[in-house]
């Protein structure tokens, strides 16, 4: 390009049309040479743009996961906690209710003393008969036992006498009155003690699930546990 400057200087008097001739190559290399330079700077930007870009976003990308993870932290930290918090007081209220367990096994047993005392229709060995198997059947319904030949060698008679007496004294067969004892037990509970829930009612009676607790329940009475529960009158 300096060249060609030269030369348009040189020959700019003695040869007019030559001399534009080299002014304008030398005006075609300054545009080259700028064009190039320009394209080269404009690549090195373009490079430095996007690799910032690329930078920005792979941050942008591992802050978010970096977020992510911590709010996945706190939320399992807090799951676990309510968990153990669940577990804590289940725990306690079961060690608490295991605690009274035996002075409501003792209440109802006396409750069925009282009953049996009251009751002018029966001889005493009948009423004593009665209160120990009500006892037998409360124990082993607890246990999910209810099969009159087991409940039977307990009390150690045989089925056939164990029948025989049954429908003496109350007009009901082994099965009737094991049903019986364990809805007049639930019944006691759900009058009787406030904290206690419909769930451990059905667990004291031998069930293990609620539901069929509430069917059997709601049959014999004609009325749902929650219903006596809320509604003691």
């Amino acid at each position: 390009m300096h060249a060609r400057e030269g030369l348009y200087r040189i020959t700019k008097d003695l040869l007019p049309q030559e001399a534009i001739i080299h002014l304008e190559r030398a005006k075609q290399l300054q545009d080259s040479i700028y064009c190039q330079e320009t394209g080269e700077a404009v690549g090195r930007y373009n490079a430095i743009y996007y690799n910032d870009i690329l930078r920005q976003e792979r941050e942008q990308a591992e802050k978010q996961k970096r977020q992510t993870m911590t709010i996945s932290i706190g939320i399992g930290i807090f799951v676990l906690l309510l968990i153990i918090l669940a577990v804590y007081f289940a725990w306690r209220r079961h060690k608490s209710l295991k605690g009274q367990y035996s002075e409501i096994n003792r209440l109802y047993q006396n409750s069925i003393a009282r009953d049996m005392q009251q009751s002018e229709q029966l001889t005493d060995d009948d009423k004593q008969f009665r209160q120990q198997l009500a006892a037998i059947i409360d124990k082993t319904s607890e246990n999910g036992v209810f099969d009159v030949g087991t409940i039977a060698m307990q009390m150690h008679i045989s089925i056939l006498t164990l029948r025989r007496r049954l429908s003496h004294t109350v007009g009901l067969t082994p099965q009737a009155y094991i049903m019986q004892v364990r809805m007049e037990k639930a019944r006691y509970l759900l009058l009787n003690f406030r904290d206690i829930t419909i769930a451990e009612v059905a667990e004291k009676c031998g069930y293990t699930q609620v539901l069929n607790f509430t069917r059997a329940f709601t049959r014999f009475y004609g009325i749902t546990p929650s219903e006596v529960k809320g509604n003691k009158e």
